[in-house]
């Protein structure tokens, strides 16, 4: 598939792994404040 892209779809699906990349990175940062919260909440 690589083979048929033209070099601006390639540059299209570079520009989503990073975004896909950079929203992963985000989803553990706020799946971790979220289970931060919940301890507090549990202990507090």
């Amino acid at each position: 598939i690589t083979e048929t892209m033209t070099p601006s779809e390639k540059v299209q699906i570079q520009k989503v792994h990073g975004i896909i990349k950079t929203l992963g990175a985000a989803e553990m940062l706020i799946e971790e404040t979220m289970f931060l919260f919940t301890m507090y909440l549990h202990y507090h």
